[in-house]
């Protein structure tokens, strides 16, 4: 065979590699990719909640989870996780999960979507790679979390205010004490757009929120 010939045949059998072989590569990532996907779907309470209710995955498994609203504008949460994202109707969030502690974590609306705000709960389990019992998650609660995760839609993010009253140093939570501060949190307030937290947050969660306030309202020290 002269060499011309051989180039010939060498180029003929490259291309037909690259022909046969690059969408046999494409489609063996795209199953990869997909496989490490998981959609949720937000609806109001009256009309399901969270879809699929319970997510599971595997401890250090690496999920890329895609999250849309069917309807109105929702907030996803999950507490323990430190995710907490604006979900709303026909846009998709795109969130990278890798949770390293297996454990059961819950799937929180942070955004009053409906009556029933308070219903909407999913579940994220997670699982050891070993299998075995899926273990409660009792993480420490972290007040600055909390606010931006349950507040900070309505207060501001810096506690400025917007469709609730400004929290910060110029806000009104220094009038309040304790008492009345917790009381709020979990009972809310009637007549108004801010809800009772107490069947969502735990009592170590509302302390925690409630230092995290306290401390938010001081007024800055002066130069």
């Amino acid at each position: 065979m002269s060499a011309i010939k051989r180039w010939e045949w060498m180029a003929r059998s490259l291309v037909l590699i690259i022909l046969v072989g690059l969408p046999v590569g494409l489609w063996g990532a795209d199953r990869l990719w997909n496989r490490s996907t998981r959609w949720l779907v937000a609806r109001v309470p009256e009309s399901g909640g969270w879809q699929p209710q319970t997510l599971e995955v595997q401890a250090g498994e690496t999920v890329r989870l895609r999250v849309t609203s069917a309807d109105v504008v929702h907030g996803l949460s999950i507490p323990g996780l430190g995710i907490s994202v604006t979900v709303e109707p026909g846009k998709v969030r795109e969130v990278l999960l890798r949770p390293e502690r297996p454990g059961r974590y819950r799937v929180l609306c942070t955004v009053i979507c409906s009556p029933r705000h308070p219903d909407m709960i999913g579940e994220l389990i997670v699982r050891p790679p070993g299998g075995g019992a899926v273990p409660e998650v009792e993480a420490a609660p972290d007040g600055a979390f909390l606010f931006q995760t349950y507040c900070a839609a309505c207060h501001g993010p810096q506690g400025e205010g917007g469709v609730g009253p400004a929290l910060n140093a110029r806000g009104r939570v220094r009038q309040m004490d304790e008492a009345t501060l917790r009381e709020t949190i979990r009972q809310g307030r009637p007549g108004t757009a801010m809800p009772a937290w107490g069947g969502r947050l735990s009592e170590e969660e509302i302390e925690a929120l409630i230092r995290f306030l306290l401390e938010l309202s001081r007024e800055p020290p002066r130069p």
